[in-house]
């Protein structure tokens, strides 16, 4: 088990737990072995102007000089012993690092997840808030496996703000475990939940046509996790949804009237633009309309500021199969819709 996390089960219930086999998690290669640059110059080194010395041993990760952010990630295999877990909803990932920032200039650290299918599509992420640290702290996370998952990506984030040219933000012993127990939260397993499969694979469009933002877009707006984000170009309103399976182990709770969905998403809009991602509950058929959740348009942010969103938790109707998330952009002024969302993301408790 990951020092700092404890785990927390029901009394009777079994709990395990299986370290994941992380390449290179202190970075003492001296280089990158293992990772893949996402975006930026993320570089190992041995002394910053921050730090004197890694956490442990003589290396660690820092965003190197940038205008922006540097990202790296690393995937790795779910061990196929854990499979039939994840499809009860069993699993957990438990994650840490110790992470350290130039405080005086704000610069930012941010440790996310991301699950993919056998198929390598990407079905879920959890992105948790950002840290600015002066020196070393372990910040540590729990994030459950949709159904469905068998691969797990690693994302390590650091961001540049204010003055000076390097991302200050720094990562050392990254570690994780799989812990397994009864579960108590359902995650849905939702297709491209961030656009990083470069197209609108997972969508469905109601209203114009949604798009998928690579890299920076007129704004200056980078994506907060992935190189992607979804954007509406310049549609006066671009409304898309995705209809996701209740998974099994919740129906029981469901119709028992006790389940309720939370859901959260990454908002940026300049501007007056504005966007929601509401809900709506759907019967066996997929087309009885049982329910839904409309949470009122917002446009928060600003270029390049992303905000996190979190809706909920709301009644799911008896009889709930299908859950439809409608990703909703609302353009106010000018001729671009300017009413950004990544990362979105939403589960049971049971």
């Amino acid at each position: 088990m990951i020092p700092g996390i404890t785990a927390q089960t029901a009394p009777g219930e079994a709990y395990q737990d299986f370290n994941l086999t992380i390449a290179n998690p202190g970075f003492e290669t001296g280089d990158l072995t293992g990772w893949t640059t996402v975006r930026g110059v993320p570089e190992v080194v041995s002394s910053t102007g921050t730090i004197s010395s890694a956490h442990s041993g003589t290396y660690w990760m820092a965003g190197g000089n940038t205008t922006g952010q540097s990202e790296v990630t690393q995937i790795i295999a779910v061990p196929s012993h854990l499979h039939d877990d994840i499809d009860a909803d069993m699993v957990t990932l438990n994650y840490e690092a110790w992470l350290g920032a130039q405080t005086s200039e704000g610069d930012t650290t941010r440790f996310s997840v991301r699950f993919y299918n056998a198929s390598d599509q990407i079905i879920g992420n959890y992105v948790p808030s950002a840290y600015s640290l002066a020196a070393w702290q372990l910040r540590a996370h729990s994030a459950k496996l949709p159904t469905g998952t068998r691969k797990v990506g690693l994302i390590l984030n650091a961001r540049r703000y204010g003055a000076g040219s390097y991302a200050d933000g720094y990562f050392d012993d990254i570690a994780a475990s799989f812990a397994v127990a009864s579960p108590t939260t359902v995650e849905l397993a939702i297709r491209n939940p961030s656009g990083d499969e470069g197209t609108t694979a997972g969508w469905t469009n109601q209203t114009a046509s949604l798009a998928c933002a690579a890299g920076a877009s007129g704004d200056g707006t980078i994506a907060l996790i992935g190189n992607n984000y979804w954007y509406a170009g310049n549609t006066a309103r671009t409304v898309a949804y995705q209809q996701v399976a209740v998974p099994s182990t919740a129906h029981a709770s469901i119709d028992a009237g006790t389940a309720t969905l939370s859901w959260s998403y990454a908002q940026c809009c300049t501007g007056t633009d504005r966007q929601r991602v509401s809900v709506e509950f759907y019967a066996s058929n997929g087309t009885t309309l049982l329910g839904s959740s409309t949470p009122a348009y917002a446009s928060d942010g600003g270029a390049n500021n992303w905000s996190e969103k979190n809706q909920g938790p709301v009644a799911i109707p008896t009889g709930t199969r299908f859950v439809r998330l409608i990703n909703d952009m609302d353009r106010e002024s000018g001729t671009s819709n300017d009413g950004y969302v990544d990362a979105i993301r939403a589960w049971i408790t049971l």
